[in-house]
């Protein structure tokens, strides 16, 4: 098996086109509900044959190295599972930010299982996969399942919008202009940030009335899950997009609001944070006018991060790479 071939795989970045949070359950987590579509902006992993141990290597300053990662810790969690004796080097070239609500630690996990799979010759299928790395992120499963998802519960309950099976190559009909201004949004912060802001409206909502009830009901979930399935067959002015993390989070990044302001006068069709930030997205209806926007934003904001991303199709398929290929 050190003789053999190796393997290479996309990791694709994630845009929660809908995102509900919930109320915390008696174990403090949140249970929430989110239409997410994987996009063409990607990190991109090989492995190579090793024959022992996991040596991981990326080249990007901002990623943890060693068991800090979660690329590791996905590796040796499906070593132990699958009583692999033999190891195996990773290589990661980073391009998705970190901290920015694109999923991009998770979908590396998800990336590295996948091309493991094929360098030890296990044969797993992907539902297994994501079982054997389910505790090292609620959002990891999203990453094994269709490129637009329904998810809910804690996150690692996710399926096809379409309701056919993975890789169904449906996608909504447009393209995204993708913009990170260079400030991370720590996930639990942002959750206790949202949890604070409930906790304050609901005591002003005493003097006025009935506080709103967050979470969703089973009609308003398949409300939401029917319009974008009419996305997929006839395209519209647009999804109605919703983050029930926007409002706070814009309130503690000033700056978020400017990027809402900048993809709106550039002629998006619609604008939200993913996540729980800090990256911003808008929708075009064309690749040239997203072409067009992502220009003039990196003309005026050459410190930001712009990428242009189509909405994945499929999921991005494991393919055998040349050893010689590796890093020196």
């Amino acid at each position: 098996m050190i003789g053999g071939a190796a393997f290479a795989v996309s990791a694709p970045a994630k845009v929660n086109l809908v995102l509900r949070v919930g109320p915390t359950d008696a174990d403090g987590y949140h249970h929430v509900f989110s239409i997410v579509q994987q996009i063409s902006l990607v990190d991109r992993l090989r492995v190579f044959p090793r024959r022992r141990g996991i040596r991981f290597a990326c080249d990007a300053s901002s990623v943890p190295s060693g068991r800090a990662n979660l690329v590791v810790q996905a590796a040796e969690r499906l070593q132990r599972a699958a009583g692999v004796a033999c190891g195996a080097t990773v290589e990661l070239e980073k391009r998705i930010p970190v901290g920015a609500g694109l999923g991009g630690g998770s979908s590396d996990a998800a990336a590295v299982v996948l091309a493991l799979n094929r360098l030890w010759g296990l044969g797993w299928s992907r539902r297994r996969l994501s079982a054997a790395i389910a505790p090292l992120g609620s959002d990891i499963a999203l990453f094994f399942t269709d490129p637009l998802a329904v998810v809910e519960g804690k996150g690692e309950q996710a399926r096809p919008v379409s309701g056919r099976s993975v890789s169904s190559s449906v996608t909504i009909p447009w393209v995204f202009v993708v913009v990170y201004p260079g400030m991370a949004t720590p996930t639990a912060w942002a959750y206790r940030s949202l949890d604070r802001w409930r906790q304050a409206k609901r005591r002003r909502s005493t003097l006025t009335g009935p506080s709103r009830s967050f979470p969703l009901t089973v009609r308003e979930r398949e409300i939401i899950i029917s319009r974008f399935q009419r996305i997929i067959r006839t395209p519209t002015p647009g999804p109605v997009l919703q983050n029930d993390f926007q409002e706070t989070i814009q309130a503690a990044r000033p700056v978020l609001r400017e990027v809402d302001g900048l993809l709106t006068r550039s002629g998006a069709a619609g604008v939200l944070m993913s996540g729980s930030g800090s990256a911003v997205f808008g929708l075009f209806a064309t690749l040239r006018s997203a072409q067009q926007a992502a220009e003039g934003l990196r003309r005026m904001k050459p410190e930001w991060g712009v990428w242009v991303a189509r909405p994945l199709r499929q999921c991005p398929a494991v393919r055998a790479i040349p050893v010689e290929t590796r890093w020196s």
